[in-house]
């Protein structure tokens, strides 16, 4: 790669005068060695007579200066009825200028190398300037467009010839490796405003081991950069280290004498800005002697414009989350558009706070963003940044202003409105180990020492929000269970050697609310898997392995959908207590009436609820609760009612008033038996546990041996017992049975 000279116009800001800068090719590999620094760089200079220069249209670009009789005229371009059709230059160039007709459309510039130099999005009839170092082909996304006017601009096609150079300075760059920033500075007059130990550094890290570097050992320097790449990509951050380290030049008449190992002629700089075209080069010799010239350059006779301030800044996403301790991560993308084809980069100045419930202080910060590759014109950027905060409640503002390669910037923009961030959070609660239900009330116990909550801290944002609340939450109802049809399944990834397994299946037919499902359970035949995504038109799962390292995978058909037992919309709060001020032992009331009939499980979980957001549930515990014992029933009567088929003798009995429903249990035992050993002597019915007739009457066949000669006393019993097997205590009585007379 040829070196490449850009000039930008007469500065009137410190420095003052004309700035100019090049590229070198250090990295080129000459006899199997880095071809590094130039021994000697000259600069030359000539006064050019007052010319017609090119389009204004493109004014603020660098080739706007140019003399229309250095563009190449290629005429009208079509590009073909083809896909990603590519367009190649007779030669790479500099810039390329057209006007567009066609579709609306996107183009890729690619370098002779092929590498993507931008991307573009192309309207019909617009005027396109495109500009870079070498620029070989364009791809268009579309064909059948046309390229009205095509102009090329080739800076290296001998545009200088005839043209009296004057030599105004010699510089040394490699002896530059060497030297302190005292010593260079005098490169320039005034202060470089480059730190010494940031410069120091450069000199001892990165100048020193992209110098010492050879092709044939693959050491990358940062991030896959090679060392000569980072050096070069160093020196292009700002216009003064490129002019410190030997790679740029101020002709004006803030220039400075030189160091030791330079020669430049001051007599001959510019003291003013001149009345003429002023066109420069520069020649650069290097260790082995050879020499390469860069392309000229033309300056115009007249101010560089100012820089424009970005427009339309805007956040988009901003956010905040607890990062560690009291520490906050604030993350935004800032939109802003840089219309000024010469913006590099933005400088923002960011301003937070203050925090309305700490009452802490605004906090400013300024953050750099800058590039090196060409830039479309009405661009827009995004730019991603993080900052440290104190707390998540600072609303944030910016405003911006331009950066060039030049060292310059713009004006500043106007301030973008506060805005606040969303608080992204999810504090936790503590722990549980253990619940109790003892006289009536629940204790629930944390996992900690002492199993008290009196060594629990909750984290920095709930901590220090008024009305944050540890809620104690109750489930109060069953996961949700529906039947779905499933089509068949299809793999979508695995990780962790295949340990992490992701399907996906679709539903026959929609489903309705299917987020209470996300982080459930997919059931079919052989095989249980978790939910990871779930929508109305299918779900994506990870089968939970089974311990035989297969994957049992459902096929098309019938499947179950269970909710997560901890799904949030299951649970209620109960009680709550202020975070700061959780007792150390938590004592509730159960929160739910008592169960009837069967004993229950009541699930209890912990959440910490600060109001603009909620955390998640804690791990469950459980307690379980029993019913009360049904009512001892009513005093009864016995009736016999006579032997049946198999000679069962049958009875029936009478509530002396009337019962509640039941069911009822009645049993018998032989003899005269008091209530402290009727349990044990006890025989249940044939007919088992009955519901009353009318609340009055039971039924019941009992396998008495019938008595035909002998009457014989029996002691019936009756108590209430629940679908989940709770009993009543026994009524008793004792009955005489007559001898049977059929």
């Amino acid at each position: 790669m040829p070196i490449f000279l850009s000039a930008l116009g007469w500065v009137t800001e410190a420095p003052e005068g004309n700035r100019l800068r090049w590229s070198v090719p250090v990295d080129e590999v000459v006899d199997g060695a880095f071809r590094g620094l130039p021994v000697s760089i000259v600069v030359e200079r000539s006064l050019l007579p007052l010319t017609s220069f090119g389009d204004t249209t493109f004014f603020n670009t660098p080739s706007w200066p140019i003399p229309l009789d250095w563009w190449e005229t290629l005429g009208d371009l079509p590009v073909g009825f083809a896909l990603a059709v590519r367009l190649a230059l007779p030669k790479p160039v500099q810039a390329i200028r057209f006007i567009y007709q066609g579709p609306e459309n996107r183009a890729r510039i690619f370098s002779s190398a092929g590498e993507v130099l931008m991307i573009r999005t192309l309207m019909p009839g617009q005027i396109v300037l495109v500009e870079g170092t070498e620029i070989a082909e364009l791809e268009f996304l579309i064909g059948g467009a046309t390229l009205l006017q095509t102009s090329i601009l080739d800076l290296f096609a001998g545009h200088d010839a005839g043209v009296n150079f004057e030599q105004i300075a010699v510089l040394n760059p490699r002896a530059t490796a060497t030297m302190d920033l005292v010593t260079v500075e005098a490169r320039l007059s005034g202060p470089s405003e480059i730190d010494p130990e940031q410069w120091a550094a450069f000199q001892a890290e990165i100048a020193a081991a992209a110098i010492a570097s050879l092709p044939d050992v693959t050491e990358p320097a940062f991030a896959g950069i090679e060392r000569w790449a980072q050096f070069s990509a160093l020196l292009a951050v700002r216009w003064r280290y490129s002019l410190l380290y030997g790679f740029g030049f101020l002709d004006g008449p803030e220039a400075g004498p030189g160091t030791a190992a330079d020669n430049i002629a001051s007599d001959l700089l510019l003291q003013e800005m001149p009345t003429r075209p002023v066109i420069y080069r520069v020649r650069c010799r290097f260790e082995d002697g050879s020499l390469q010239i860069s392309n000229p350059i033309v300056v115009p006779p007249m101010p560089a414009s100012p820089l424009a301030p970005p427009q339309d800044l805007a956040y988009e996403g901003p956010r905040v989350r607890l990062f560690e301790g009291d520490e906050y991560l604030s993350e935004a993308q800032l939109t802003l558009g840089a219309n000024d084809r010469r913006v590099r980069g933005v400088e923002t100045e960011e301003e937070f706070g203050p925090s309305p419930i700490l009452a802490t202080a605004a906090i400013p910060k300024t953050y750099l963003f800058q590039s090196w590759e060409p830039t479309d014109s009405n661009q827009r950027m995004r730019i991603n940044r993080v900052a440290t905060l104190p707390f998540y409640d600072l609303p944030v503002s910016c405003r911006a202003r331009s950066l060039d390669i030049w060292d310059r910037t713009s004006a500043w923009s106007m301030q973008t409105p506060p805005v606040l961030p969303v608080f992204e959070h999810s504090p936790l609660p503590p722990t549980l180990l253990d619940a109790r239900l003892k006289d009536g009330l629940v204790t629930v116990f944390p996992n900690s020492p002492g199993n008290s909550f009196a060594g629990w801290e909750p984290d920095h944002a709930a901590a220090n929000t008024p009305g944050t609340v540890l809620e104690v939450m109750q489930r109060i109802s069953e996961p949700a269970i529906v039947e779905i049809s499933l089509g068949q399944s299809e793999f979508v990834s695995s990780v962790q050697g295949d340990r992490f397994e992701l399907f996906r299946a679709p539903f026959l037919a929609s489903l309705a609310n299917p987020e209470r499902f996300e982080g459930g359970y997919l059931i079919a035949a052989g095989m249980r898997a978790t939910i990871r995504e779930i929508d109305a038109s299918s779900v994506a799962f990870s089968p939970i392995p089974d311990g035989a390292d297969t994957t049992a995978m459902p096929g098309a058909g019938t499947a179950r959908l269970q909710q997560a037992p901890n799904h949030p919309d299951l649970f209620a709060p109960v009680t709550s207590f202020d975070v700061n001020g959780v007792p150390d032992q938590i004592v509730l009331a159960p929160g739910a009436p008592d169960p009837v009939g069967a004993a229950k499980t009541i699930y209890y979980a912990l959440r910490v609820d600060m109001g603009i957001v909620t955390g998640g549930l804690g791990n469950m515990v459980g307690v379980i609760r029993h019913p009360d014992r049904p009512s001892t029933p009513p005093p009864f009567s016995v009736e016999v009612l006579g032997v049946d088929f198999y000679n069962r003798t049958m009875i029936r009995i009478r509530f002396a008033e009337e019962a509640n429903d039941g069911p009822f249990v009645v049993t018998w035992a032989d003899g005269i038996i008091d209530a402290a050993a009727y349990h044990d002597a006890a025989i249940e019915g044939d007919y088992g546990p009955q519901m009353a007739l009318h609340g009055l009457e039971l039924f019941e066949s009992l396998s008495l041996p019938v008595q035909t000669t002998l009457e014989r006393t029996v002691t019936f019993g009756v108590q209430a017992k629940t679908e989940g097997g709770y009993v009543s205590g026994y009524v008793l009585l004792s009955v005489v049975l007559p001898v049977y007379q059929p």
